[in-house]
């Protein structure tokens, strides 16, 4: 594995890693904040009535919290650590209502603790360059990451996904068919769009559904090659898009688009900047070089000013060749910050920051806070405030905490004991997960060898870990099971209405996304289950339960009406299947009575 050597030295910019972990972790949170709207009905045993701990709201404040960090990258490591805990804690138990992205957020949240995914758009790389700039030099960190933290996290996260799903496929007669697309697209309840101008184009849909395959088939094996990464990538987000417009899982979609962020070339990250960066600054401002605090506020606004918009000038070399500066004394250019338009027009004071923050994107909405005038007024009082006791005691260098400082360490040069850095401790520790989750993902696929005594039972438990800590797990997503018998679903109605779990055409409606949807579509509503099912009556019980709290709707003396609607099965490629679906009328099959919080299930005749 001499190549991981190789892979580990050579260094590219870590720019799309940053937006990586942006992207990523923006998902991962409005994934928590969807879970966190139905927690009662993920976690307490009986939704409102029989609670849980983890329905409780405060830990998921806190973990959006923590989540908001990673976004905006402060304290990278710590916040990567503690999102995986509650990952571990809030996603891989919550079982019924799991799917498949779950296993995509475990594995990298848990790649993410170890990789340096901060040195690109984060706090982390401001709070590095305080650290370590001082007056007489301005420290910009290196932004370049090994070539191996991006391959890793697309090998993991998307390629042994594809690799273990292609042997699936291969025993589908409906992927092997090039229906692996056309089919579920073409059943109400597994879509939540109307294409069927698409489906009825059987050779485009049949290209797609082979072009599908193929896609998965290759990517494993050659995502690395340097020619074949933009097909790839190409091929990999329209795939997601697709996903993205077709099914009820659009955190699973944007969470892999997420993913092939990192096979976008650095070069287009680069050129990005370079357009979106203003040709010559809007505001120049005028600060004192010889005060640490104002060479600290000169570090922060420049960090965030990513459009270039602001310029930064010494008081000590513009004074006398500024002419817009003739009638400021030089003490009030020292005690306070001022600041020039492209138009001439000069600011001071609370009004140069004012200006600062309104042409700077990221501070625009604290520079519309501060034209508020009681703000505006407290801002100005304070900034006085704190002018009038420079004057009073001038910062320096010794009362401002702006010492010299050493230069950065080269953290992989360090030696950990006499033969090794801590580089090849990290080279060995790559090449070890590498291996584990390779071979873990064989495991999991494993049955004849493992199939009695101890062995099975060591094998059960290898799945269960390798699936709840590493998210390594089988992959086989819309496969033929998943439809067979499927000819009817169930859901109720209340005084006319339907409830928010099928539409009128038997679409997922708005309770059923994500999570919600693989339990209340594969697990509650199941090929082959009657409504005198157990396990159908059970789930729908919880679904009335909530809404019934959530719409103040007391389940005493209450009913509702249990409908079925009929769902055609094709055995192969035909015309208008999903329309042919929606026409089919929902069907009242019974009452679901409701007395003191119980159900009875009333089946007509």
């Amino acid at each position: 594995m001499n190549f991981i050597n190789r892979l580990y030295d050579k260094k590219i910019s870590s720019k799309g890693l940053g937006l990586f972990r942006i992207l990523f972790s923006l998902v991962l949170l409005c994934e928590v904040f969807r879970i966190f709207r139905y927690r009662q009905l993920y976690y307490d045993p009986i939704p409102f009535i029989q609670t849980s701990g983890l329905s409780a709201e405060i830990p998921f404040v806190i973990w959006m919290g923590v989540l908001f960090m990673l976004v905006i990258g402060a304290y990278t490591k710590l916040m990567a650590l503690l999102n995986y805990i509650f990952i571990i804690i809030y996603i891989s138990s919550i079982g019924v209502y799991e799917y498949h992205m779950d296993y995509t957020y475990t594995g990298v949240s848990f790649m993410l603790i170890f990789l340096s995914a901060s040195k690109s758009y984060s706090v982390d790389r401001l709070r590095e360059k305080l650290n370590y700039s001082n007056l007489n030099r301005l420290h910009k960190p290196k932004e370049l990451t090994s070539v191996l933290t991006y391959w890793l996290i697309i090998f993991v996260g998307v390629g042994l996904v594809y690799l273990d799903s292609v042997f699936f496929k291969m025993g589908s007669k409906i992927w092997t068919s090039g229906l692996g697309m056309w089919y579920p697209a073409s059943l109400p309840q597994m879509t939540v769009f109307d294409n069927q101008w698409l489906l009825n184009q059987e050779v485009l849909i049949k290209f797609l559904g082979y072009l599908t395959f193929a896609f998965e088939v290759l990517f494993p094996f050659l995502f690395w090659v340097k020619k074949l990464r933009i097909p790839f990538l190409i091929i990999g987000i329209g795939l997601h898009l697709g996903i993205l417009l077709e099914f009820p899982i659009p955190f699973f979609a944007l969470g892999v688009a997420a993913l092939y962020i990192l096979m976008v070339p650095n070069c287009v990250w680069k050129r990005l900047e370079q357009k979106i960066k203003a040709k010559t600054p809007r505001l120049t401002l005028f600060y004192d070089a010889e005060c640490p605090l104002c060479m600290k506020t000169r570090i922060v606004l420049k960090h965030f000013d990513s459009f270039n918009m602001l310029e930064f000038k010494s008081v000590q070399q513009s004074k006398a060749t500024n002419e817009a500066l003739d009638h400021v004394s030089m003490t009030d250019l020292l005690l306070t910050m001022h600041a020039i338009d492209n138009k001439g027009h000069l600011y001071s004071g609370i009004n140069a920051y004012k200006k600062a923050f309104l042409i700077t994107p990221l501070f625009f909405p604290l520079g519309v806070i501060l034209h508020i005038p009681g703000i505006f007024h407290i801002a100005k009082f304070v900034y006085k405030y704190v002018a009038s006791n420079r004057n009073v005691e001038r910062c320096t260098a010794d009362n401002c905490g702006f010492l010299p400082v050493a230069d950065k360490v080269d953290k992989d040069a360090i030696m950990i004991g006499h033969n090794f850095k801590r580089k090849d401790v990290k080279i060995i520790a790559f090449k070890l997960f590498i291996i584990s989750v390779v071979v873990l993902q064989v495991l999991v696929n494993l049955k004849k060898p493992f199939s009695n005594g101890i062995l099975n039972s060591v094998h059960a438990k290898v799945k269960v870990v390798s699936s709840k800590l590493l998210g390594i797990t089988q992959h086989g997503v819309f496969m033929d099971g998943h439809y067979k018998n499927y000819d009817e679903i169930f859901t109720v109605s209340y005084k006319g209405k339907l409830l928010p779990f099928y539409n009128e055409k038997g679409m997922p409606d708005a309770y059923i996304r994500g999570g919600l949807w693989v339990n209340f579509n594969f697990r509650v509503n199941k090929g082959g289950r009657e409504a005198n099912n157990l396990e159908l009556r059970k789930g729908l019980e919880r679904y009335i339960i909530f809404w019934a709290h959530k719409n103040n709707v007391k389940l005493n003396l209450t009913s509702f009406k249990l409908l079925r609607k009929e769902i055609h099965l094709p055995t192969a490629w035909e015309l208008n299947v999903l329309h042919d679906n929606f026409d089919s009328k929902w069907e009242t099959i019974g009452d679901v009575v409701w007395n003191d919080n119980q159900a009875t299930f009333l089946l007509h005749e």
